[in-house]
């Protein structure tokens, strides 16, 4: 994988190119659990933000045994017109602490599939995610911090749609099919959104 620790800001292009580890993952039939093998168990990630502010854009991450993408706190930056699929932890995962507060991270045009775990495990306080499609994972999309969720589809994961646990100001998205729609304890704020077909509405 590739490992970025700067502290200024550093802009990666894929140009259309996968960064691509020996893991392969997959659902015998949509909405059933996600199975992986060749893991090494050692979890390491497609690519890793250690620091700084970094851009990621214009590609695919897949076949890791840890997630496909992971901001590490206090790391910042950007995600955008990206492919997470078939990692044996989360697609993308936006980590922040107590003792770390991560900066802001903008996540737009991301399509999340066949992920062990998660498509979208979120942390951060003010993480923005747009136009996210988050489909045939473990969950769709976890939020154990503060996220701003916009125009976005999370279908047919294995087990609960959107699991929060912190707070999620949702607009204009639907999670549907689902075997749970919406769990958690966390707060749900927002509007236009829809929570249809499988498991109980929010």
């Amino acid at each position: 994988g590739i490992v970025i620790d700067t502290s200024g800001h550093v802009d990666i292009d894929l140009a259309g190119y996968s960064v691509a580890g020996p893991v392969v993952c997959y659902t015998q039939v949509p909405g059933s659990p996600v199975q992986c093998y060749a893991d090494d168990g050692l979890g390491k990630h497609g690519i890793e933000v250690r620091s700084g502010s970094v851009s990621i854009r214009n590609g695919a991450v897949k076949g890791f045994g840890g997630s496909g993408v992971y901001f590490a706190p206090p790391a910042g930056g950007s995600v955008a017109d990206l492919l997470v699929s078939g990692n044996a932890t989360h697609g993308l995962h936006l980590a922040a602490d107590v003792t770390r507060i991560a900066q802001p991270r903008l996540v737009q045009n991301l399509q999340a599939t066949s992920n062990k775990n998660t498509g979208v495990w979120v942390d951060g306080r003010s993480d923005q995610l747009r136009h996210i499609v988050s489909t045939g994972n473990g969950y769709g999309i976890v939020v154990r911090g503060l996220a701003h969720i916009a125009d976005s589809v999370i279908t047919v994961n294995a087990n609960c749609g959107l699991n929060i646990t912190g707070t999620v100001v949702l607009h204009h998205s639907a999670s549907l099919e689902n075997r749970s729609n919406a769990c958690g304890t966390g707060t749900l704020l927002g509007s236009k959104s829809s929570f249809l077909d499988k498991g109980t509405p929010w």
